[in-house]
Formats: structure tokens, sequence, C-alpha cells
């Protein structure tokens, strides 16, 4: 028996052991814990449990072990970890490969790694399904190819411009049994490119579309019912003798599908020279329907070009998604590319060595270009304020409409009734615009009009209000009585354009009959200017484009002419 002496803590209840308390004491062993329970002391000596039998501070130590536990069996099971999900299977990644679209050659990685720890497996095979033009190579291609334990190796898919127009198959990795195939699913389309230079006068086609709503007092609510305005293109190329062959066989072979066209209109020449296998051209793309994740084409003659999709872009240099194909030279195009397709049956007038071909084509990839309001507004509206031309040095042909309801019983005089508040004059402008910029400026300005929907503030650049005099214009002036009051009060916005070309917009409050043959026109806002400093005063009416088909006809030297229909919806 063994004696000791100890000392107990103050009591504290011990999660361990229901019920007990814990102390410490100091023993041979040195400071020691126990636990009281159930009138006995079990002291920690060690690795063991000791029974105290007696608590008054002598007593035998008895070894009790081992401690009896009963058995409690659990249903689970383990969780998955690192190693089970990357490991101890084959894997060939990516699983699903889309080329999008094929204008050239295009490759693709496959990585194939046996995730086995410690089995050596066999690849047997590779089998490609309903992939014309597309091929695998690797350094070791099959059969039989062993891949050690956590071996990898990269295999190339190849796809080609060459093949049919849709790309739609699989690759099947084939392992020796017992393990399964492993399956890639390749898609995409080819594209095949309009290589050839347009002909002067070719025409760009926008349309959109409108649902007008009149009331009878003829005003309107206009509701847009395209998100983008369809595009089309109406070109004539010529083809030399060493293009004709080929041309005949693409009109011949893919003529139902789709066309990679270049918008030739847009073409800047490059910064630099383009260096095969380089991610990045140096170009400028200001003023140009470049648009990142659609198609460019670096261009230097009907046989020497490359067609690839912008990654990104800033308004110096474009980067593709993958390299160049070939060396251009500094003289070398850069060009946008939509995707369309043929819109009739094409024509070609031929000689038998050259030819002419006429194309109409229905443009794929529309969207809304971003635009800005006009720098000038007026009453929170645009305005377009250049001074257009008559069409063709014709004369301007006005139309003035108004809604007119005939009252005719063929027995007496007949009553005409409108209920429309105002006449609405309408006109068709040309406008001829010069350089890249002025074009893309108007291009997008259209835009924002969005065919009939969206209207805007536009004088009519002739001299409605004839002023007399001279001296401060302020808020009132002369001028001369052209029947204003009388049957043109409702026509309160004016434009006025003074000969050093400023302007200013104002509206008429009131028109009074003065002495002679004029009336006073007072205004909104005063004008610090002389009244001989006038060019001219017009009316300034709330206009929209009365077509939601606008053309562009594009000359030699980026200049365009647009015809432009224009009704007043308010004067």
């Amino acid at each position: 028996m063994a004696d000791y002496t100890g000392y107990s803590t103050e009591p504290v209840s011990y999660p361990t052991y229901s019920n007990s308390l814990l102390f410490y004491y100091k023993s041979g062993w040195g400071y020691n814990y126990g636990y009281f329970y159930g009138g006995y002391i079990f002291a920690i000596i060690g690795a063991s449990i000791w029974e105290i039998t007696a608590i008054d501070g002598t007593g035998s130590h008895n070894s009790n072990l081992p401690v009896n536990m009963n058995a409690d069996n659990h249903t689970g099971f383990i969780n998955p970890t690192l190693i089970d999900v990357f490991y101890n299977r084959l894997l060939v990644e990516p699983s699903d490969i889309d080329f999008g679209v094929v204008v050239s050659s295009q490759a693709q990685e496959i990585l194939v790694w046996n995730a086995y720890l410690e089995t050596t497996v066999k690849l047997e095979n590779i089998v490609e399904t309903s992939l014309t033009g597309l091929s695998v190579s690797g350094s070791l291609p099959p059969p039989d190819v062993s891949f050690f334990p956590l071996q990898e190796r990269t295999y190339i898919l190849t796809a080609t411009d060459q093949g049919p127009p849709e790309i739609s198959g699989n690759i099947e990795f084939d392992w020796e049994i017992p393990y399964d195939s492993n399956i890639v699913t390749v898609i995409g389309r080819r594209l095949v490119a309009f290589p050839y230079l347009y002909k002067p006068n070719m025409v760009e086609t926008l349309e959109w579309l409108t649902k007008i709503m009149p009331v009878n007092n003829g005003e309107e609510t206009r509701s847009r019912i395209r998100t983008a305005p369809r595009q089309r293109f109406t070109v004539s190329a010529f083809v030399g003798t060493n293009e004709h062959s080929r041309a005949d066989n693409m009109l011949y072979g893919w003529r139902s599908q789709i066309w990679a066209i270049p918008v030739w209109g847009e073409t800047r020449i490059v910064t630099n020279p383009v260096v095969a296998g380089v991610f990045t051209i140096d170009v400028d793309t200001l003023y140009g329907d470049f648009r990142a994740g659609s198609l460019a084409m670096v261009y230097e003659n009907e046989r020497t070009y490359d067609l690839f999709r912008i990654f990104s872009m800033t308004t110096t240099s474009l980067t593709l998604d993958r390299g160049i194909s070939d060396n251009f030279s500094a003289s070398a195009a850069v060009v946008p590319v939509r995707e369309g397709r043929m819109k009739q049956e094409p024509k070609r007038i031929s000689t038998g060595y050259n030819a002419i071909l006429s194309v109409i084509f229905d443009i794929d990839d529309n969207i809304e270009l971003s635009s800005s309001a006009s720098s000038d507004l007026y009453l929170d509206e645009d305005t377009y304020l250049n001074v257009p031309l008559k069409p063709g040095g014709r004369n301007f042909n006005d139309l003035y409409k108004k809604d007119i309801q005939t009252i005719d019983y063929k027995t007496g005089a007949v009553t005409q009734l409108s209920f429309w508040n105002y006449t609405k004059p309408s006109r068709e402008f040309l406008v001829v615009l010069e350089g890249l910029q002025e074009i893309w400026e108007f291009r997008t300005w259209l835009h924002r009009r969005a065919g009939q929907q969206r209207p805007f503030y536009m004088p009519t650049f002739e001299n409605n209000i004839r002023a007399v005099g001279s001296g401060n214009i302020g808020t009132s002036f002369n001028a001369t009585d052209d029947a204003n009051a009388i049957l043109a009060s409702d026509r309160d916005h004016i434009y006025f354009q003074m000969k050093d070309g400023t302007y200013y917009f104002r509206r008429v409050t009131d028109i009074f009959n003065s002495p002679g043959d004029e009336v006073l026109v007072t205004i909104d806002t005063s004008i610090t200017e002389d009244l001989t400093d006038i060019d001219f005063i017009s009316y300034m009416g709330l206009k929209r484009l009365a077509s939601d088909r606008i053309q562009f006809k594009w000359q030699a030297n980026d200049v365009v002419e647009c015809k432009i229909p224009i009704l007043e919806i308010d004067p």
C-alpha cells in the first residue's frame, strides 16, 4: 500500500465525466489530477487510471485497466478527398470544343492524362466521327500507346477551312478494356470570304422597323420593333483572269452558305508590317465597325489575306484570338468583316477570261451601334444642323401632309374636315459625307434615330422669317409680313443663323402687326447680335425620319451619299 499526501482544488464540473469533480494533488509522481465520482477517487497517473478506495488521504492504488466499453455500430461513408477527385481515373480535357467560325486553319490542344497512381493504361485508338476537314495529331499516336501512372500527353486537333459548312462530330479516346472511352464533342461552322474589292457605288442599306400609332389630332406614338437595324450590301466586283475559275467555284459551291463579307468602305492601312504568329495588329480602329468578338481581315490581295476573330481592341490596335498565319507588308489593309448570306441569285457577266460579279448580301450579325446625344440639344431633343444638299442638284420636293376627310353625297356641296392639329411638311434631303469620321458620326446619329422612332429638331435652312432694319436684336425685331401671324402662328420654334457661323435656338412668344408691311416678332430670350449680321431665320420643327430604310451610296475615296426623307411632326 502506498501512502501519499494530496489536496483538492475548488471543485468544478468537467464535461468528460458526468457528475464528477476535478481535483489536483501532489504525489510521488509529481502534480497529477483526478476525479471524485460516486464516493471514489479516480487518479490519472501517467497513462493509467487508478482507483483510490479512500478519500481520507491514504489508500491503495488499484488499476482498473482495461476499462470495459460497450460497442456502438454506425453506418456511414467516407468523404471524398482531392485524391478521389483528381486521381485514379482517365482524364481528357476539354470535353467540349467549339471552334466558332472557322475561316482559316485553327488548332486546339487536347490534354490526355492517366491519373491512376499505380496503373499503366493503353490508349488503343482515337476515332473521329463526322469531322471532315479536322485531324488529330500527337507525338505518339495510337494504337497501343502506353500511359504510365500520372503521365500526360498533348494532342492537337486542327480544323481547316476545307470541309462542310457545319462542324458537328466527336472524337473518341478508346482505352483498353475495362476502361471506358473518353468522348470529346466538337462543333463549329466554316465561312468562305468574298475577297474581291467592290466597285464604286456600292450601296449599303440600313433598315429599322417602327410601328406608328396615330390619333385623330395627328399626334402619334411610335414603337420600335427591331432592336438593331438590318444591314444589306449591294455590290459589284471585278474578277480578273487569275480569279475567274475560283470565283465561279465559290458561287457554285458556297451559294447557300454563310459568307465573310468585308466592309471595304471602312478599310485602313496597318501602322507596321504584320509578322506571322503575332497576336496583335497595330492599326487605327477609330470610325470603323470593328467589334470585339467579331471578324476582321488583314488583306494584301485576293489570295493573300487572313481572317481572324477580334479578341479585344483599342483605338490603335487589334488583339486576335490566334496568331496571324502569314507575313503582311506595311501596305496591307485591315477591314472589318460581317457575316451574312446572299439574298438572291448572284450574277456573273463574263467574257470567259474575266467577269463582273453582282451580289446582294444580307448581314446576320447586326447590332445597334452605341451613340450619344447631339452636341446641341433643343428642348432635350437631338438636333441636326448640317446643311443638306438638293438631291442630284435638283429642286426640293416638298409635300404638305394633312389628314382630310371628304364628305360628298354626290347631290350637293362637298365638305372637307381635318382633325389634325398641324400640317406636316415632308422633304427628302441629300447628305454628302466625306471621310471616315464624318461617315461614322452620321451613321451613329442614324442609329440613335432608330428609324422613325426618335425625333429631332432641324431647321428648314430657308429664310422663313425675313428680318428688316438694323440694331440689336434683343427680345424683339421687325420682319416682313409674310402672313406669319395669321397662317403660321403655331410655328414658334426658330433658328437664327448668323453670317459668322454662330447660331441660336429661340421660341417665338408672339407676333404683332406693325405699320406698313411688317410684323413685330418677340422671342423668349434676348440675342445680343445686330440684325444686319443675320444670314437667315428658319422655322425649326420637331421632325423624324419618314422611312425606316436608309441607304448609303459609297463613292470612291471615302465619300458617301445618303438620301434622308424627313417628316415634321410638330412645329
